[in-house]
């Protein structure tokens, strides 16, 4: 009687073998990897957050604090890939965008090999995220001019994934119209998958400061639009009709979903984590079952302080003097542009606990 052939289990070993070597050699190349090793409790619960807001609200300096956090895998705007193809109106985004986030929540980056080559060369997104540049950067000296530069490898699926797989906890920064499911129903049936464990951290600004911000680098609002107001006001209040009637959606939103999913939505005003930041994120990772880290308690006493030569550029996350920023859209608006925007948006002030101005004397007190 002959043998059974025992081929697929020989196929099995040798595919399995070949994987280990793969392995092996990205920790031998790629040595920053072999160097994290995560506390053996933090691996056991996976947890995942996806930080939501609206453009010039303060996501890019929340998203920082929790990249400086040793045991978190951060990336900055992933969807902004689909900006630049046809996928982002067509009818299957929603689709490609959620299948993107999960992807990334479950650390399958195998099967996300354009996300990454486009993510290796776009440069404000990987230098935001420090799980983009480690293992891949170093810093190379030119000898003949002793300059020195950052050379980065493009980013690898296998590698990705493996020290996705290394950190105990997974955060993604989208801004909010970039995201193909704000309604409660979606959210719901998002949040219902528990298998990702995910948690929504969602952060809002007064938006008189969101609205000078936005003219401030020209997004959304065309140039100079504050400006302009002086001269064509009805184009301004066009343009801030628009603005407040999505902010008062995305508010509504956040109530609901807040009340809803109490321990999976968090709502949080940016003004409050400026004033208070050590307080604010403590309550954040307590939301989200991060442990502190003295990494990021260094980043929050510099980075609402810093005398960084670079601190207060108009995309950067350092501040010379983070509360000061606050009220700085006081002295950009005229009384007619503020009380137009009050006007308007008056049910995020009022349920946001933002003062109106209603006097001329108080803009500048």
């Amino acid at each position: 009687m002959a043998k059974p052939r025992r081929v697929p289990g020989i196929l099995g070993l040798i595919a399995l073998g070949i994987t280990a070597c793969i392995a092996m050699r990205a920790l031998c190349k790629y040595s920053g990897l072999v160097a994290f090793q995560p506390p053996t409790e933090t691996r056991k619960g996976k947890t995942n957050i996806l930080i939501i807001s609206n453009a010039r609200s303060g996501s890019s300096y929340l998203g920082q604090i929790f990249n400086h956090h040793p045991q978190v895998f951060y990336i900055y705007e992933p969807l902004i890939t689909f900006q630049v193809t046809s996928v982002r109106n067509s009818s299957l985004y929603e689709q490609t965008a959620l299948g993107l986030l999960r992807d990334i929540f479950n650390c399958r980056f195998k099967q996300q090999t354009e996300f990454l080559s486009f993510m290796s060369h776009m440069q404000l997104n990987r230098f935001s995220s420090h799980a983009f540049t480690s293992p891949y950067c170093k810093n190379i000296t030119n000898a003949k001019d002793n300059r020195t530069i950052i050379y980065c490898k493009d980013l690898d699926p296998l590698i990705t994934s493996l020290s996705c797989s290394l950190h105990s906890h997974t955060v993604v920064k989208v801004l909010a119209h970039r995201l193909p499911f704000l309604d409660v129903d979606r959210l719901q049936r998002l949040l219902a998958r528990d298998r990702d464990n995910l948690k929504i951290i969602h952060l809002m600004r007064d938006p008189r400061a969101v609205i000078a911000s936005m003219d401030r680098v020209g997004w959304g609002l065309e140039t100079s639009a504050v400006k302009m107001a002086t001269t064509n006001f009805s184009h301004f209040a066009n343009l801030v009709q628009k603005f407040c009637s999505n902010s008062i959606r995305t508010l509504r939103l956040a109530l609901l979903a807040e009340s809803k999913f109490p321990d999976r939505y968090k709502l949080v005003r940016y003004e409050d984590l400026v004033k208070l930041p050590l307080n604010v994120s403590q309550g954040l990772f307590d939301f989200t079952g991060i442990p502190m880290s003295d990494q990021v308690m260094n980043y929050l006493n510099s980075g609402t302080q810093s005398r960084n030569s670079g601190a207060n550029h108009a995309y950067g996350t350092l501040r010379k003097n983070a509360s000061l920023l606050i009220d700085a859209w006081r002295n950009q608006f005229s009384i007619e542009a503020v009380r137009m925007v009050e006007s308007q948006c008056w049910p995020v002030l009022e349920i946001l606990r933002y003062t109106p101005i209603h006097r001329p004397v108080l803009l500048g007190t």
